[in-house]
């Protein structure tokens, strides 16, 4: 950048949507897709929950019901709005990591739900979603991506 703070025209400015991405995640300055639901749904597949075990960057906490279509994905970390918004059959992606969780899960009937942004899960949530047949699942990646 020059004195006055406009960039000169030999500075290359990044596409516009695509800061913060990593240069790994592009492919031909486009952004390269790295969900399974959404690879699935490019293919015409339907996306059931057991796609999930093993995907890359998806570590299973407890394999619930393996069989079940996912119709969605809901994407919230207030418990009182999942309560009342989350479809049914829905992947639930949150970074709410306790025994409520899985209520709510289970109240709203989901498919699973996934623990984004690297947050921990405890012993005590584990077991409860083994016990409940929740499909629980943790990525490192933030809840959007």
């Amino acid at each position: 950048m020059n004195y006055s703070g406009k960039r000169r025209e030999t500075e290359k400015q990044e596409p516009r949507g695509l800061k913060g991405i990593r240069k790994e995640d592009k492919v031909g300055g486009k952004r390269k897709n790295r969900n399974p639901a959404a690879l699935a749904a490019q293919k015409g597949e339907n996306m059931i929950v057991e796609n999930l075990y093993g995907a890359e960057g998806i570590k299973t906490i407890s394999k619930g019901e393996g069989a079940r279509k996912i119709k969605g994905v809901f994407c919230c970390d207030m418990l009182s709005v999942a309560m009342s918004k989350a479809p049914a059959g829905a992947c639930w992606v949150t970074v709410v990591s306790n025994l409520n969780t899985l209520a709510v899960a289970s109240l709203t009937d989901c498919s699973c739900v996934v623990i984004a942004g690297g947050v921990a899960v405890g012993e005590d949530v584990k077991a409860k979603a083994e016990s409940e047949g929740i499909s629980l699942f943790t990525c490192d990646e933030p809840v959007f991506e």
